[in-house]
């Protein structure tokens, strides 16, 4: 293993070089993959991923798909929650240093490596395009919105850039000052982000999709950053210091010293930022379910530079992956009991000629005295019931099963169960009224697809405006008031994208009533 540190790069080598060089000294470290150990309450180890050096994770909404990126440049993709990973799909993309995202369904993925490209998805791994125009180089930090639109990546000696478009064109954005930059973490609909300059030792916070930028927490060497879904809750941890948390979009910090001084390296938190893991360089995890007000040391980790760390959903399950020489992955499930079970409600069940599909629903839990609080099931075990009993069976790890009717016998009323974990809980789904039920949702998702188009293209019609006017203020031969001038092109763009947010939000508000609507006129329950 030959890692080159450039000498722009001192904040990297700062970071890793000691464990590197400790690991490569150890004549016979990890010569044999030793066995796994035995596990924690909730964690287990994922030896089919393979005995590797792990430096990004990414996980889809439900946890089912995941992408894993490597110190010498290789990914690992799984579907089925990371119990088998597809050797079609790995490859190599770059020297090191993969950064790896993935959208919430799992079918937009982007990987980003040491000096190379950024390669883009759209079929979940199966084929891929070299995004050319990103550039080859150092990156380091990517980070994507949830349906993987919109993605930002940073290299570590400064430059930022940024694509609305899935990868197929980049811009750069413009910080000034000298950068290198350590990881980024952003809101589901790409508006807030947050980025850490590890070697100016601070971190940058944007609000408005990367247009302007406030520095927070000068002085201190942020390295891993997490963010909830709708940006306002975010956590940072400190090389040498304690982990901070903010809940109001990184205007205000509360310093966890309770989290301990430690060398924090990497943040990944749930959708909602109550669940943070943590991982430390040269030392092990720890895990917070109080928005970090406690944390809690995962023993069952031993040391590492856990670098690789991603939470998916409500914390249900999470992933972890250490930079040492070679390690496993790891995985935390967290398992519902008849105590802890609240609720499990339906998500969908459709029909057509062929079959007959069960969709996951979620369920709300509580864990070690705490309120009950919302979870998505990732893994089931579906049936269809008839008059007669149970007709078929068939056990998903993940959220959809199918059953084919041509199997089914014929002139009878089948209904969905979905059986919880642990099989404690069950939820039954009629088959009644499906065709009107289906109709009206393909409708609602036809009418959002409208919504999310116009959307984008107000964005992109605002962005086209802005930088026409700039071009054109700059051109010009009048300089008064240029700096007025410039200032009312900015504030025209933010009203312009203001507009097509509130625009998609009443769009979609609206849409969403009109199911609803239609739905409550035919006496039929709303299917989430």
């Amino acid at each position: 293993m030959s890692i080159s540190l450039k000498k722009n790069r001192t904040f990297l080598a700062t970071i890793l070089s000691f464990f590197i060089t400790f690991s490569l000294a150890a004549p016979s470290a990890h010569a044999q993959p030793p066995l796994p150990p035995a596990p924690e309450m909730g964690w287990s180890s994922l030896p089919s991923a393979g005995y590797r050096s792990w430096f990004s994770v990414a996980a889809s909404s439900d946890g089912s798909t995941i992408i894993a990126g490597t110190s010498e440049g290789s990914i690992q993709i799984s579907h089925d929650s990371g119990l088998t990973w597809d050797a079609e799909l790995a490859r190599r993309f770059g020297a090191a240093f993969e950064a790896v995202t993935v959208s919430s369904n799992g079918m937009n993925m982007a990987v980003a490596s040491q000096d190379g490209d950024i390669w883009t998805s759209a079929d979940s791994g199966s084929t891929w395009t070299d995004r050319i125009l990103s550039g080859s180089n150092h990156w380091f930090a990517l980070a994507a919105s949830s349906d993987g639109s919109r993605l930002v990546a940073g290299t570590d000696f400064g430059t930022l850039i940024e694509s609305l478009d899935f990868g197929a064109t980049w811009s750069e954005i413009s910080i000034p000052g000298e950068h290198g930059w350590f990881d980024i973490a952003m809101s589901s609909d790409g508006q807030k982000i947050i980025a850490s300059d590890y070697p100016s030792q601070r971190i940058f916070i944007s609000s408005d999709w990367g247009i302007s930028w406030q520095v927070h927490l000068e002085g201190l060497p942020v390295a891993g950053v997490t963010s909830s879904s709708d940006g306002t809750n975010l956590a940072v941890g400190i090389v040498g210091g304690d982990i901070f948390t903010s809940s109001d979009s990184g205007q205000t910090w509360v310093d966890r010293t309770n989290s301990g001084s430690r060398l924090w390296v990497s943040l990944s938190s749930s959708y909602d930022g109550s669940t943070i893991i943590a991982g430390i360089l040269g030392a092990g995890v720890y895990l917070s379910r109080d928005y970090g007000q406690s944390w809690k040391e995962q023993t069952w980790f031993g040391t590492g530079i856990w670098i690789a760390l991603a939470t998916v959903g409500d914390g249900h399950r999470m992933f972890a992956g250490s930079y040492e020489i070679s390690s496993y992955l790891g995985t935390y499930y967290l398992p519902y009991s008849s105590s802890t079970l609240r609720s499990l409600t339906p998500a969908a069940i459709s029909m057509d000629q062929n079959e007959i599909t069960c969709s996951s629903g979620n369920l709300s839990y509580a864990h070690d005295g705490e309120s009950a609080v919302a979870a998505t099931l990732t893994s089931a075990s579906f049936r269809l019931v008839s008059s007669t009993g149970v007709a078929a069976t068939s056990t998903s790890i993940g959220a959809f099963a199918h059953f084919a009717r041509s199997s089914l016998a014929s002139g009878e009323r089948y209904t969905c169960q979905i059986v919880a974990i642990e099989k404690d809980a069950m939820i039954s789904l009629s088959t009644e009224d499906l065709s009107l039920k289906e109709k009206v949702l393909q409708t609602e998702r036809a009418d959002l697809a409208v919504v999310v188009s116009t959307y984008y293209q107000a964005r992109a019609a605002a962005l086209t405006a802005k930088n026409a006017a700039v071009a054109a203020l700059m051109a010009s031969d009048d300089h008064s008031n240029r700096g007025d001038r410039l200032t009312q092109i900015l504030e025209s763009y933010h009203r312009a994208i203001d507009q097509a947010l509130s625009n998609k939000e009443m769009a979609t508000k609206a849409a969403h009533g009109k199911s609803a609507a239609t739905l409550a006129t035919a006496g039929v329950s709303v299917v989430n």
